[in-house]
């Protein structure tokens, strides 16, 4: 079997649903004939895999600026790209596969290439990551006219009847940009009904987004791999952060700290930084840069706690999972899909929304924790690894009809 596994960005110059999707590629190289499509302004800069055949459009720097900047733009490059559009159809009668696995496109490759597998009658299966169906940009609870005071009891109600739930954009925006959102959803209501199969990686987001209108056949966690690292000594009253600031709590976490005799680590881009030296003194924090996988992977050995503490609607975090099975415990929030599996550790890790947590509180949670699980994989139970992952999509939606 040929498959194509079809991603915006390349995992090394943007880590996230890329690192997942390029995860998947390798798992699936393992057995079938695979090839990885994905682009990048600048492919000389990429490594070179060994083990995936990876081929890589190069987008115009122009254009990627004009999408950043323009919500016109991004809105016109969601559906509409020549260049990328000729390079995807030119492949695709070059590899002529039996299955392209869509992941994250939207800015690079349009999604009307959903069209296009249709007509020349490719399957196409398609793997989300986000709630950009809903909205183009980031799905906060203010989004669908919530107060702070009213998310966790609305998504407690939610998850438990979300059959008897039908959530409506309620924004505060010009009127010329809910036309274009309203018009934009329907759209995407028709065009993801295309593809074989959408499958969703979390509960949250599966029933919020069949709740919107979309059709969703099935639902796959992500995985991350089992934890292979060297013994490490972690650090009292140590809490990290890491990855982008965008939404992420990062500000609620600075709180917590400067009300604490706790050290905050950063790990991820120089923005971090600036926003913690606004209230830290450096004695309070450590930013240790942009780390690559096993670099993070030691730091995860190293604190207490890691904290993803969403503002937004987050479906799954990937750094939630990669604590959790690096032995590491998390403090989150009801907004982000994975937090089922901090709450089967133990309810206090789960902060509500928008409260800066109390680390003094928390830290006997933390002691009892670590005083009484052993260096055993303690989260088997709780998690997938990739290649569970990919056979879950291998028994259900890889299998050509």
């Amino acid at each position: 079997m040929k498959i194509v596994i079809l991603n915006d960005l390349h995992p090394i110059e943007f880590p996230g649903a890329a690192t997942i999707a390029h995860g998947f590629a390798k798992e699936a190289s393992k057995s079938q004939l695979v090839e990885y499509w994905t682009s990048s302004a600048d492919p000389s800069n990429l490594i070179k895999n060994e083990v995936i055949s990876e081929k890589i459009f190069k987008a115009s720097l122009d254009q990627i600026n004009r999408v950043n900047n323009s919500f016109r733009s991004k809105v016109i490059a969601e559906f509409f790209s020549i260049r990328s559009t000729c390079w995807y159809t030119k492949n695709l009668f070059r590899f002529k596969p039996d299955i392209v696995w869509i992941h994250q496109i939207g800015s690079r490759f349009p999604r009307t290439v959903i069209l296009i597998n249709k007509f020349f009658r490719v399957r196409t299966l398609i793997t989300l990551h986000d709630f950009s169906l809903v909205l183009p940009r980031k799905l906060f609870p203010y989004d669908l006219g919530l107060t702070n005071y009213e998310v966790d009891s609305y998504l407690i109600n939610f998850m438990r009847n979300s059959s008897n739930s039908t959530p409506k954009l309620k924004l505060d925006e010009p009127i010329r940009f809910k036309i274009i959102y309203r018009l934009r959803i329907g759209a995407l209501r028709i065009l993801y009904r295309l593809p074989d199969d959408v499958v969703a990686i979390s509960s949250l987001q599966a029933k919020l987004l069949i709740s919107f209108g979309f059709k969703i056949s099935g639902e796959i966690t992500n995985g991350v791999d089992k934890c292979s690292c060297p013994k490490q000594t972690r650090m009292k009253k140590a809490i990290l952060f890491a990855g982008r600031p965008n939404a992420k709590g990062l500000e609620h976490v600075i709180q917590a700290v400067a009300a604490s005799d706790w050290h905050l680590h950063l790990a991820g881009p120089s923005r971090l930084d600036e926003i913690a030296k606004q209230t830290l003194l450096h004695s309070q924090y450590t930013y240790h840069g942009a780390l690559n996988s096993p670099e993070l992977f030691e730091l995860l050995h190293q604190v207490q706690a890691v904290a993803v503490l969403s503002e937004c609607f987050d479906v799954f975090p990937t750094i939630t999972i990669e604590a959790l099975r690096h032995g590491t415990l998390v403090i989150t929030t009801l907004n982000t899909g994975n937090s089922d599996l901090v709450r089967k550790i133990s309810k206090d890790l789960l902060i509500h929304y928008s409260k800066i947590p109390k680390l003094v509180a928390l830290d006997e949670v933390f002691q009892s924790f670590y005083k009484n699980s052993s260096d055993s994989d303690w989260s088997a139970s709780l998690l997938t690894s990739v290649e569970d992952s990919y056979n879950s999509y291998l028994r259900n939606h890889l299998n050509p009809n």
